[in-house]
């Protein structure tokens, strides 16, 4: 029983410990996100492939934080003790 209860414990403080990494990085794509759309608007002027380049990093930055989103929600069900199944696609990946 003991086993059980200490191995419960460790498992919601490691996900304790994630469910704060994950919302610093959710912080940060915010950011991201922010200080690319200011940079958008300065490089306006530039060649389109400058432009495409900035979408690219752009979407990468919101992939990120949806991933993040989505793994938080998933350590804070684990957290709550709902059980839960947690599953990751990306696309091109064939699953």
């Amino acid at each position: 029983m003991n086993k059980k209860r200490d191995l419960y414990c460790l498992n919601c403080s490691l996900c304790s410990n994630l469910l704060s990494k994950l919302e610093k990085l959710e912080i940060k794509c915010d950011r991201i996100t922010e200080e690319l759309s200011e940079v958008k608007n300065l490089i306006a002027s530039f060649p389109p492939e400058v432009g495409i380049l900035i979408d690219s990093i752009e979407h990468s930055a919101k992939d990120l934080y949806d991933q993040s989103v989505a793994h938080r929600r998933y350590v804070e069900q684990c957290i709550n003790g709902k059980p839960c199944m947690h599953l990751t696609r990306r696309i091109g990946d064939g699953l």
